[in-house]
């Protein structure tokens, strides 16, 4: 029952490139307007691309936690089972 991860980095960079770049023409187009919701706003989006970075590597710690406690299990599985099969 082994199953491979689906591969979720090149959607975490996409995540962070479109809330980047939105991020950048935010920014752009409120110090050419003067307009200071713009900037705010883009902050916020800013902020929300560095988030979903610490996101990402935190889930990717879980994850190997994960994989190491089934690593665990399966290994003390094993030797329940010779236990079993050597009486």
């Amino acid at each position: 029952m082994t199953t491979k991860p689906k591969p979720s980095r090149p959607l975490t960079v996409l995540a962070v490139g479109f809330l980047l770049i939105d991020a950048i023409l935010l920014l752009l187009a409120g110090v050419w307007s003067d307009r200071r919701a713009l900037l705010a706003l883009s902050a916020v989006f800013f902020l929300a691309a560095i988030g979903v970075v610490f996101y990402y590597r935190a889930h990717r710690r879980r994850l190997a936690e994960i994989a190491e406690a089934r690593r665990d299990l399966k290994a003390e599985a094993e030797a329940l089972r010779e236990l079993i099969n050597d009486t």
